[in-house]
């Protein structure tokens, strides 16, 4: 616990209106942020492995959608990195 422990008194207070020895945040690396995960599971349970799968296809999509429109408009915006071919994810 002395290791993780963060001592962010601003934090963890003593007048809040529970019980203050139940506060895990304080014992954790993340501090507070340890159900995280929680976001992510919450996710997948709403869109399954179907939906997550297509929700990942879209943004790599819009992700070559944007490269292309950025090499289309140099001298204005130029790449930092060359693709040297357009990533297909299907395959």
């Amino acid at each position: 616990m002395r290791a993780n422990q963060m001592l962010a008194g601003y934090l963890f207070q003593p007048d809040k209106h529970y019980e203050t020895s139940l506060d895990t945040g304080d014992k954790t690396i993340q501090c507070g942020r340890h159900v995280d995960i929680l976001k992510l599971w919450l996710g997948w349970k709403a869109r399954g492995n179907h939906g997550y799968a297509e929700h990942i296809e879209t943004l790599l999509d819009r992700s070559n959608f944007f490269y292309e429109i950025i090499s289309k408009r140099q001298p204005y915006f130029q790449m930092v990195m060359k693709v040297k071919e357009k990533i297909d994810f299907n395959h």
